[in-house]
This record gives structure tokens, C-alpha cells and sequence, in this order.
């Protein structure tokens, strides 16, 4: 199941929470997650969660 795409840009600091940054993963649609990535990372990202959602079908 998806989460709907939030509607402003949310932020993520380095001193929240590891609970803070999953709530903000968990609430966040992977195209804003990768707007905050470089190429390279983006690449990685889209990769991992392309083989996670193949696994959540099986």
C-alpha cells in the first residue's frame, strides 16, 4: 500500500530521531524521499524500493 504524496516539502534534520525519520519515511512518497538525494544515491534508492515492493507482491 502507497502513502499519498505529502504536499509540502518536509525536512529532516540530523538530530531527530531514528522513530522521527522512519514516521517521515513511512509518510513521505518515494519521489519527494528522492528529491533529497543525489544521482547516484537516487539510483540506489529507486533500485532498493523497486525490490521491495516486488517482495510485498509475492
Amino acid at each position: 500500500m502507497m502513502n499519498a504524496p505529502v504536499t509540502e516539502k518536509q525536512t529532516y534534520t540530523k538530530n531527530a530521531s531514528p522513530f522521527s525519520a522512519w514516521s517521515w519515511f513511512t509518510k513521505t512518497s518515494p519521489a519527494t524521499i528522492a528529491e533529497y538525494m543525489d544521482d547516484e544515491t537516487r539510483e540506489e534508492f529507486t533500485t532498493c524500493y523497486a525490490a521491495l515492493l516486488a517482495m510485498a507482491e509475492d
